[in-house]
């Protein structure tokens, strides 16, 4: 297994890639809108029924 990285968003986007991305291409979402900042980050995504928001936040860990 890849190990994961140190830095923050390079964490955010493992994460991101490794349980958002694959649930959310399995159902037409097309990524419309990414923001990193500090310890957190926003996934804005979109499909021809839906907009949705994942939020990303390591500040409680």
């Amino acid at each position: 297994m890849k190990e994961e990285p140190k830095g923050i968003k390079e964490y955010l986007d493992y994460c991101f890639e490794k349980y958002y991305r694959p649930l959310l291409e399995k159902y037409s979402f097309q990524i419309t809108d990414q923001q990193i900042s500090g310890m957190g980050a926003l996934y804005s995504f979109q499909n021809d029924r839906l907009k949705l928001t994942i939020v990303n936040d390591m500040t409680s860990v």
